[in-house]
């Protein structure tokens, strides 16, 4: 389990990623040279989008055997549509 055993072991899960997803949004913000949005509000916006998806994962039970496919077309989309939507215009998106 990615997150280890008990509650502590989530917490410190969840802390990992909001802080990347928080640092990759500051990077974002200056490639898109927006400033519309917070980064720390980017970074919880796609660390609640992924902990949604991976939750869904798991509960279908495909951890028990994983297909690269599927993890694929998990990721692809929780990866693009926050850039998308948060940093481009949502009528570009597509």
């Amino acid at each position: 389990m990615p997150m280890g055993p008990g509650p502590l072991g989530f917490a410190y899960f969840v802390a990992v990623k909001l802080t990347g997803y928080t640092v990759a949004a500051v990077v974002l913000k200056k490639a898109y040279h927006v400033s519309n949005h917070g980064s720390l509000k980017v970074g919880a916006i796609r660390t609640i989008i992924g902990l949604g998806a991976g939750l869904a994962y798991g509960g279908a039970g495909c951890f028990s055997f994983p297909n690269p496919r599927q993890l694929v077309q998990m990721r692809l989309p929780t990866s693009t549509w926050p850039v998308c939507y948060l940093f481009e215009s949502p009528s570009g998106c597509s």
